[in-house]
């Protein structure tokens, strides 16, 4: 039997067995938290004033954040972009000129 998920989001079940490991700050985080962080997000602005096919630039240093908002982009049907946080000054304003993201976090 085959599933068809229709975004990445649909794959996070209610389980309580580790969905990511961050071995080098030893955090593990659950399919059930992260849904559950993920689905605050997506209800929260500016989140909450992103469509389907928007572009959300993610620059952050911190892989936990990183994974909640690029899942909280991947539930709305946005684009998720992620970008080097080692970037000079121009070469983000180059980028973001070029992407033209809806919403950038750092």
């Amino acid at each position: 039997m085959v599933v068809i998920y229709n975004n990445l989001f649909e794959i996070l079940t209610d389980s309580y067995a580790p969905a990511v490991v961050l071995a080098k700050s030893q955090i593990k985080i659950y399919y059930s938290t992260l849904r559950h962080l993920v689905q605050n997000v997506i209800t929260s602005p500016p989140f909450s004033n992103l469509k389907p096919g928007n572009v959300v630039s993610l620059s952050l240093p911190d892989p936990f954040d990183f994974i909640t908002a690029f899942f909280a982009t991947v539930a709305v049907c946005g684009i998720s972009n992620p970008v080097d946080i080692r970037l000079s000054d121009a070469d983000m304003e180059a980028h973001l000129k070029l992407v033209k993201p809806y919403l950038l976090i750092t």
